[in-house]
């Protein structure tokens, strides 16, 4: 996997203004534990496009791993509002309101 993110960070620095690379270097970088900079790669897309709810997705991920739980929550729920019939995103947006102890919270207002 490190092969892979040479290789896309090169296509990222001759190509900055191109997303797709910037999604799929973060992609590769997540995959080799390199969440920080996953993380930034994510979260340039989302200031070039908002409503890119893949990027929003990827950031939340980066930011729970890097254990940044509202950062990480604002993200995830961005993509699940955008996309809200992904699988994925519903199962990371309960995994981490969990986590912050939302769901519990809520769970015990209503009963």
């Amino acid at each position: 996997m490190h092969a892979a993110s040479e290789v896309l960070a090169q296509a990222r620095d001759k190509a900055p203004d191109k997303m797709s690379i910037r999604v799929a270097l973060g992609q590769a970088l997540f995959r080799a534990g390199r969440f920080r900079d996953a993380a930034a790669e994510f979260h340039r897309v989302t200031e070039v496009n908002p409503a890119d709810d893949y990027a929003h997705y990827g950031l939340g991920l980066s930011l729970q791993r890097l254990g940044d739980l509202p950062g990480a929550l604002s993200h995830i729920k961005l993509a699940w509002a955008m996309h809200p019939q992904h699988s994925d995103y519903q199962r990371v947006l309960d995994s981490v309101q969990r986590q912050l102890g939302v769901i519990d919270a809520a769970r015990a207002r209503r009963e």
